[in-house]
């Protein structure tokens, strides 16, 4: 896992259950755009961060199938195990 990808996964994992937005995360995370994107992209395609249910996501990890995915002003969340 790549020191970016860290970044973003800590963010994640204090904001918990309730999700952020990915505006929110990437606002906190201290990481220009590009990595940014880079980072939460790699984390999306491997099924890790899903979407709120509320907007159609089914919460399996469906990874660039999602309907969140790379959406900034969705909320994004971890998979639940």
């Amino acid at each position: 896992m790549k020191q970016n990808e860290a970044i973003v996964l800590n963010i994640l994992n204090r904001i918990g259950t309730k999700g952020a937005t990915g505006k929110e995360i990437f606002n906190n995370s201290s990481l220009n755009r590009a990595e940014f994107n880079t980072a939460s992209g790699a984390i999306w395609l491997r099924g890790e961060i899903v979407g709120e249910k509320s907007v159609g996501c089914c919460g399996n990890g469906c990874a660039d199938y999602c309907v969140s995915y790379m959406k900034f002003d969705n909320l994004w969340k971890l998979k639940a195990p």
